[in-house]
């Protein structure tokens, strides 16, 4: 009898032992699946195109563009104009709304 518990038990060993083998080796694939996804993912990334700048023609024009576009702010910032003839608005420079602004602030603190 004793030696029937005792091959037992050696079978429950082995078995146990089996089990522990085969999660390392689930686990080592599991790892190694990973590992090459990564890489392989790594790769794709260095390999797709960028995003470059443009070349210098493009830029110029884009200065250019640019340019044009604050001229024309600056010119409507800095004029007068009449906006509709029925409610008598009018636009003035940015810098005299300002100036206008600021006084009216320091004559009514006093």
């Amino acid at each position: 009898m004793k030696d029937i518990d005792s091959q037992n038990n050696m079978n429950s060993d082995v078995s146990q032992t089996g089990n522990d083998e085969r999660t390392v080796i689930v686990w080592s694939v599991v790892t190694a699946i990973l590992v090459v996804g990564l890489v392989y993912a790594v790769w794709k990334f260095a390999e797709a195109p960028h995003l470059e700048v443009a070349d210098t023609q493009a830029q110029a024009s884009n200065s250019a563009d640019l340019q044009q576009v604050r001229r024309i702010e600056d010119s409507v910032l800095s004029s007068y104009q009449r906006l509709t003839s029925d409610t008598g608005a009018y636009c003035i420079p940015i810098q005299r709304a300002m100036e206008l602004i600021a006084s009216e602030s320091n004559n009514s603190t006093r």
